[in-house]
């Protein structure tokens, strides 16, 4: 599986503020049906537990509007994983669950680990951030 199709404009922001926004009581808690005509925004987040993330769009009055959710705890060995991959893995496990809606559009994605836009400067990566990184180019 591949999304080098999809073009990534990759944005790195704290998520904590937006998150708790999106899933306020103020905001429409009904689900958006994707607009394909639009770009899709991606928000993830790990913690020592498990790791979540939202699809989301700009509806035309320019709310942020979500499309679907996923979340996922982790196993005993995900949860001894450092930070920085663990928030690796959380971007890449939401791209593969989304993909049906972003493949070939434009996303923003919105992780709040800024060790992820060095992800490719690495010099040396294990044999786990190697397959995490491989997805993503």
């Amino acid at each position: 599986m591949e999304i080098r199709t999809t073009k990534i404009i990759r944005i790195v922001k704290t998520i904590t503020s937006r998150t708790h926004d999106l899933m306020s009581p103020n905001n429409n808690k009904d689900l958006m049906s994707p607009n394909y005509n639009k770009e899709f925004i991606i928000t993830t987040d790990a913690c020592a537990t498990g790791y979540g993330g939202v699809l989301s769009q700009l509806d035309d009055d320019g709310r942020e509007r979500l499309i679907a959710y996923h979340s996922k705890r982790f196993n005993k060995q995900k949860k001894i994983w450092s930070t920085y991959e663990q928030e690796c893995y959380a971007l890449v496990q939401c791209l593969k669950r989304f993909r049906p809606f972003i493949e070939g559009n434009h996303i923003k994605l919105f992780t709040d680990h800024k060790f992820l836009i060095y992800l490719n400067r690495q010099p040396t990566l294990n044999a786990k951030q190697a397959l995490l990184v491989s997805f993503l180019n």
